[in-house]
Formats: structure tokens, sequence, C-alpha cells
């Protein structure tokens, strides 16, 4: 399992680099052909076709990323005053959906590439498929991350934080979070090493 994980977290770490690229080459594309037009007289014609790729590819990686990170746009009022175990399983709902919605774009994804791999793009006349074969390659990475939160599987990605834009300080923020959401969900004290359950006891002193 380990292998496997540390497997998966290298090819994670890729597609977030060439995500970078890609913004990197999106922006100097739209860049010189603004140039091109409007000081020249005269633009590039697969410009704006590839910057729409770049773009399309960079939205779903991204979208990995932030399901990995916990970015997503959600609402945190009700399950802060819920039950520690109701606010658990809620999670866990959570992790369900997210991987179901992979599991949708993998296998839609997939069908929507081979429908258009006959086709081409006017401009570039690269095959069409092109254009939406990161949908379901994200729909794979959104499965994957939705069983690692699922199972509580150990990324092993401390080592990652520096590639991806995080410090040290962040990355300790990170562990402190986690240890105050497991604390609240399960109702366990920071402080003690076994984490023991801490219950409440109700009565007239």
């Amino acid at each position: 399992m380990e292998k496997v994980i540390n497997a998966f977290n290298v090819v994670f770490l890729a597609l977030v680099t060439v995500a970078k690229l890609m913004i990197v080459a999106m922006t100097v594309i739209v860049g010189v052909t603004v140039y091109l037009r409007y000081v020249v007289g005269h633009g590039v014609r697969w410009s704006a076709e590839m910057a729409q790729v770049l773009q399309v590819w960079f939205t779903f990686i991204a979208m990995a990323l932030g399901v990995r990170k916990g970015m997503h746009i959600s609402i945190n009022i009700m399950p802060e005053n819920l039950s520690p175990k109701i606010s658990f399983v809620l999670a866990k709902l959570q992790n369900v959906l997210i991987g179901g919605v992979g599991m949708v774009m993998f296998f839609h994804g997939r069908q929507l590439v081979e429908s258009t791999m006959r086709s081409v793009l006017p401009a570039t006349r690269m095959p069409s498929g092109y254009l939406y074969l990161i949908m379901p390659i994200c729909g794979v990475l959104l499965v994957i991350e939705s069983l690692i939160d699922l199972f509580g599987i150990d990324r092993r990605d401390n080592w990652m934080g520096p590639y991806l834009g995080e410090d040290d300080e962040a990355l300790q923020e990170r562990v402190e979070h986690g240890r105050e959401e497991g604390a609240r969900l399960f109702g366990v004290s920071q402080d003690d090493e076994g984490a023991t359950p801490v219950k409440e006891e109700n009565g007239s002193g």
C-alpha cells in the first residue's frame, strides 16, 4: 500500500507541475496574441484555441488539487452544531459523494473522449478528444482521493509541501487543524496521547 500511495503522490505532483506550466504557457500565449493583434496588426490563428485547451486542463487539475487539500466550497455551520458521530458520518458521506462524482467523470469522460477523437479542432487540427482527455483522468484522481479520505489512509505527502507552495509553517497549521478536527469529531482531548474519549456527566454536585 505504501508503494501505491507514493506512486500516486508522484503522479499527482507531476500533474500539478504540468498545470503550473500550462498556466504560464496560457499567460504567454494570450499576452503575445494581444500584442500582435493590437500593436502589430495581426494575431495568431491558433492562439485562442490552444489557450482554451490549456485552461480546461488547468481547471480540472486544480479541481483534483482542491479536493485533496479540502479547498472546495463547503458549508461548515451544520456539522459544527451536530454530535461528533453525526459529523463523522457526514464527512464519510462527503467522501462517498466525491467518489461518485469522480466515477461519473471517468466513465462519461471516457465516452466523450472516444466519441470526439475522430474530429479535429479547427485551428490547431488537434483531435478534439485531447481537449476532454483530462476529464476521465481527473475522475480517477477524485476516486482515489475519496477512497484515501474514506478509509483514513496516510497520504505520506509531507515532502510535497514545498512543491505545492506550502512552507513548513503552513504544513504545521494543517497538522494542528487536523488534530483540532479529530478532537471535535471524536470528542478526544488533544493533550491525551491515549486519545481517551471525553464524556460529559450530568448531575448535581
